[in-house]
């Protein structure tokens, strides 16, 4: 853990605005100590996070093994919001296109919303009518982010959001502001 807080500090020397954490199960308990550090020491407004069965960083991938990695950036101009699946009120907002914008971000019509990162649980989210619910909540707004992978079944996935473990559902990062925000797949 200190040995990744401190690569991003040497990268990132005047502190980072968000990360997003992926570990793998033996990092479980240690989520919301790497949450804190990268507040604490790197400035983070938002964090998110979830395990993973593998995880990539600078030079290396691994999986199969015991594994910590953040992706961290400075983005001065934006603002986040971060939400979890069990603030929304489901299923009722998957016919309901405004109460689901406004379980996820405070603008009223989502026309601020630069994208979406989202990272879920695949045994308790129901995606396949999320995805379409937030493309109605949501015009135009990319939502882009993957799968808690580290589990062989339900309730082993973690997921991380204001320091607070989940184990079941989603969690999430609205952004906003002055930047422009272009997604690919990989």
């Amino acid at each position: 853990m200190e040995q990744v807080i401190g690569e991003l500090g040497a990268v990132l020397p005047d502190g980072a605005d968000v990360a997003f954490v992926f570990a793998t199960l033996e990092h479980t308990v240690n989520l919301p100590m790497v949450r804190d550090q990268l507040v604490t020491e790197l400035g983070c407004q938002a964090v998110v996070g979830c395990t993973a069965g593998g995880v990539v960083g600078l030079r290396r991938e691994l999986e199969g093994g015991s594994g910590l990695s953040v992706l961290a950036a400075k983005m001065p101009r934006a603002v986040f919001e971060s939400f979890s699946y069990e603030q929304l009120d489901w299923p009722a907002m998957v016919d309901d296109p405004e109460a689901l914008r406004n379980s996820i971000t405070k603008h009223d019509d989502g026309s601020q919303l630069k994208a979406v990162v989202l990272l879920a649980d695949p045994f308790s989210t129901p995606l396949v009518r999320l995805l379409p619910a937030l493309s109605a909540a949501l015009p135009g707004v990319p939502v882009v982010g993957g799968m808690a992978s580290a589990a062989s079944k339900a309730g082993q996935n973690r997921m991380l959001v204001d320091g607070r473990l989940l184990h079941d559902g989603a969690v999430g990062l609205a952004i906003s502001g002055d930047l422009d925000i272009q997604t690919t797949v990989s």
